[in-house]
């Protein structure tokens, strides 16, 4: 109701499924744009849109579904479609959407584009962030360093030996691969390892 209610867009077939979609292409049916559910009975969305892409590319595809699985979203891309909604998406987006495909473009949902850049990020930090791990007592003493103290300075504060300070700075220095104490402090900044 809502795509029929405009003058630019007008729904020529509906389907229940993949094998159905294909069958009114064969018949005849010349849509520009397939908007298809993920899951369906016979042939499932993700498969529907690399059938259309490989048999059919000039007829463009759009997911529009109830999944937010960043997998599902990566895989339709990746299988051909031109754009992915939320079945929680506001009717002008949609409308939106389907008018930005048409014009060649590629659309993400909105809330799922902030999931996505989300995730990115989360993996970039993951990827960036060496898989480093302190003892309590380096992280403390790498405060220190940090903080100016020298090693006889941390050795009183903490009621240790400097020979001690010493194994725990080249410990430190050591597991973060750098060339020197100033370097290490460096490390420590770039990677939020130092508190404020």
């Amino acid at each position: 109701m809502l795509l029929n209610s405009g003058e630019e867009i007008e729904v020529i077939g509906e389907a229940g499924d993949g094998k159905q979609v294909l069958g009114l292409i064969d018949s005849g049916l010349d849509p520009d744009i397939v908007i298809s559910d993920l899951s369906m009975p016979e042939m499932d969305g993700l498969s529907l849109i690399y059938k259309l892409k490989t048999d059919r590319p000039e007829i463009k595809t759009m997911v529009l579904s109830v999944s937010e699985d960043e997998n599902h979203v990566t895989q339709a891309f990746n299988n051909g479609c031109k754009g992915y909604l939320s079945k929680s998406a506001q009717p002008n987006e949609l409308i939106f959407a389907i008018r930005h495909i048409h014009s060649g473009g590629r659309y993400l949902g909105a809330d799922l584009g902030v999931k996505m850049v989300d995730l990115i990020v989360q993996t970039k930090k993951q990827e960036l962030f060496p898989d480093i791990i302190f003892t309590s007592r380096e992280s403390e003493i790498l405060q220190l360093i940090a903080q100016g103290f020298t090693n006889n300075d941390i050795a009183e504060k903490l009621f240790i030996s400097r020979r001690t300070v010493e194994g725990h700075r080249q410990s430190l220095i050591e597991k973060t691969v750098s060339k020197n104490t100033a370097e290490l402090i460096g490390f420590a900044y770039r990677y939020g390892l130092i508190l404020s």
